[in-house]
This record gives structure tokens, sequence and C-alpha cells, in this order.
């Protein structure tokens, strides 16, 4: 069992509809309904009556589905502290070196808009000042 099962099955139970929750995370209907049964076969019970015109979710579902809420909650509030929590440690430093030099436009354009959406952080001095690494290159 895995978290992305429990969030298909959450999905399921809110969209009553495999097409419909399939396309909520991007996937087929047919590979999420193979997640959905393999789930069910984990958990030795049946989370949702299917008929070929719907889906309904069973009380033994409404349960569980109850209880991976939960799950799912703790684990993204418990990603959230973590990805935003203050550390002690330096920041990662990525260096380029060599030809790319020229597309120091293109890379400082892209790691910006990675910035915005991560906690990646580009300094990118110019070569030959006293922080660039190929200042400290001998000659």
């Amino acid at each position: 069992m895995d978290i992305r099962s429990l969030r298909y099955a959450i999905t399921l139970a809110e969209e009553l509809h495999f097409g419909r929750a399939a396309q909520r995370h991007y996937i087929g209907a047919q590979p999420f309904g193979w997640h959905i049964k393999e789930l069910e076969r984990e958990l030795g019970v049946r989370l949702f009556e299917r008929t070929s015109r719907r889906v309904a979710v069973t009380p033994v579902g409404r349960r569980v589905l109850a209880e991976a809420r939960a799950i799912v909650e703790a684990v993204d509030a418990l990603t959230d502290s973590h990805r935003w929590a203050e550390s002690d440690e330096e920041d990662p430093t990525i260096g380029v070196l060599g030809g790319v030099v020229d597309k120091a436009p293109k890379l400082t354009e892209s790691t910006a808009m990675v910035s915005r959406h991560t906690s990646l952080y580009m300094d990118a001095p110019a070569i030959g000042s006293p922080r660039s690494p190929m200042s400290r290159c001998p000659a």
C-alpha cells in the first residue's frame, strides 16, 4: 500500500467516476482502476461497489477512507513542515564551468523560474571575481 493509492481512493470517493478521478491524477482510467483493485486486495475489503453505470462507496469503504484522509493529511503536513523548516545546514551550491558560460543568461533565467517554486537559490558570481571558483584555479 502506498500514499498514491490512498489518494486515488479518496479522489474516486469524491468523483464517483473512474474516468474523472483518473483525470485528476493525469493517468488513464484503466491503470487507475488497477490501483484501486490492488488497494482493495491489500486491505481485504471492498471499498467501492461498481456497476457499468455507477460507483458507490461501501460502508466499510467510508470508514477506511476516513482513515485514509487522516493519513494523507498527516503526510502532507509532515512534508510541508519539513520543506519550510529552518536548517543549520548550508544551502547547496551548484557550480557551472566551461562551455556553458555563454548560456549563463538562459541558465540564470531557468534557475530563477525554479527558485520561485522551490527553495533553490543560484548565486552566479562573475568569472574572475574573488567568489568565483575559477579565481581559485592556478593560471
